[in-house]
């Protein structure tokens, strides 16, 4: 399949290789949902093969409003990126290539390069060329070209294929504007398990009301290697906005400090729900905790101190099976003496994560006069772009807990490491 150069904007043809979606105006936050899926018929003479294993691919484009030629190329090569032309800091070198090619379009003005989907071998039939793209409100009519070709203009197999799109509503939570950052975090008011009576599982009415919906996560892989780990997103595939990260400010109750001494048990659990099919959840949920010390200030009123699990600045936590050394046993080189950190629960179209006892979870009293800390959702593993919903739930109690391993009964401790007493969940 040779490119062709993308229809004039506002047409609503559709070229052999580029489709043209025109978009109305929007006061709320949209998303595009694409998915070309190739096909056996036609094929009026062989394929002619590429130079290399894998050649095809599909860009996902805007072209940058703007008066003038210059101007384009301007906004779309401004650092940081802007609104309207967004770009991944992390994205493959060859994204970040060619949206610099489209940038210098000269005549034709500058295009935006928002989603990549490449060729890939193990991603068989080119499951990987699907993906949802999130699209601000805007004003007037808004273009987007989807072009799917040749990566080097060297193949050509004469195939049908279909180019499917959907124009979608944003979740509940996103109508107003996405949660990306600690600014436009969703308050998350934290109650008290008294007594931890339902420990290690948040009380009733723990939990942030309502049902989020994760829409265009990519949900790359927690280990990303050149083999597919059973995802629709490949290694060099990408996407300018990565993820519609859920921000939440998780607030401690007044006097959280003087309540918890030693730090406060962390009760923390999640729901996945609303998908179909019976393999499971078709995405796994990931937390990036960031928690502050007790000087309110940085961003967000935050100074960001430790995050669970990684050492200092955000860290991320996500369900594991694997036996695991928890925070006061790092050191712990007999198997025996490790356990997994999480359980899991499944029923029919639903998941359920919860934090083991095993694993000490837990806030450390240097963090609670700060009255609050930060946790981003985001997906991981995708395996079907269906919408998935999602429940947090999460709460204190007081610290030590007790919990059973091997078949004996134990606390969290109260000194470990030695040098400073009680909770020291980021101490990794």
């Amino acid at each position: 399949m040779v490119r062709r150069r993308p229809s004039p904007a506002g047409s609503r043809t559709w070229p052999t290789a580029t489709g043209t979606p025109c978009l109305p105006a929007s006061a709320a936050p949209t998303r595009l949902h694409y998915r070309v899926t190739p096909t056996n018929n036609g094929g009026r003479f062989p394929s002619i093969p590429p130079n290399q294993p894998g050649d095809r691919i599909v860009e996902v484009m805007n072209p940058v409003a703007a008066p003038d030629p210059i101007s384009a190329q301007e906004i779309c090569l401004a650092i940081p990126s802007t609104q309207q032309c967004p770009t991944d800091p992390n994205a493959p070198q060859n994204a970040i290539a060619l949206q610099q090619s489209l940038c210098n379009q000269g005549d034709a003005g500058a295009l935006c390069l928002f989603s990549e989907r490449l060729e890939t071998p193990g991603w068989d039939k080119l499951s990987n060329f699907e993906g949802i793209v999130p699209i601000q409100p805007h004003a007037g009519t808004t273009v987007y070209y989807i072009d799917y070709q040749s990566q080097e203009g060297t193949y050509a197999d004469d195939l049908d294929y279909s180019l499917q799109i959907w124009w979608e509503s944003e979740g509940a939570e996103n109508q107003t504007g996405y949660h990306w950052t600690f600014d436009t975090a969703i308050p998350f008011p934290m109650v008290v398990d008294t007594g931890a009576a339902s420990f290690p599982n948040p009380p009733a009415g723990a939990n942030k009301a309502g049902k989020i919906t994760l829409g265009h996560l990519y949900g790359k892989d927690t280990n990303p290697t050149d083999t597919p780990i059973d995802t629709l997103y490949g290694p060099s595939d990408y996407d300018a906005v990565p993820s519609s990260v859920d921000t939440y400010e998780l607030d401690f109750p007044a006097n959280a400090a003087a309540s918890y001494p030693f730090g406060a048990t962390w009760e923390l659990q999640w729901t996945l729900s609303g998908f179909t099919g019976d393999a499971g959840a078709p995405i796994a949920l990931g937390l990036y905790v960031a928690f502050c010390n007790g000087t309110i200030a940085g961003d967000a009123g935050c100074n960001i101190v430790s995050g669970g699990g990684l050492g200092s600045g955000l860290g991320t936590i996500a369900y594991d099976s694997t036996p695991a050394n928890s925070w006061y046993n790092k050191n712990a080189s007999y198997t025996g003496d490790l356990e997994p950190q999480w359980s899991m629960t499944t029923g029919p179209g639903t998941v359920t994560v919860t934090a083991r006892p095993y694993g000490c979870f837990c806030l450390e009293n240097a963090f609670l006069p700060a009255g609050k800390f930060y946790v981003q959702v985001i997906g991981l593993d995708r395996k079907a772009y269906q919408d998935v919903d999602y429940s947090l739930s999460t709460a204190l109690t007081s610290y030590p807990q007790p919990f059973s391993a091997d078949g004996g009964s134990f606390a969290c401790p109260l000194n470990i490491p030695t040098a400073d007493a009680g909770c020291q969940f980021t101490n990794q």
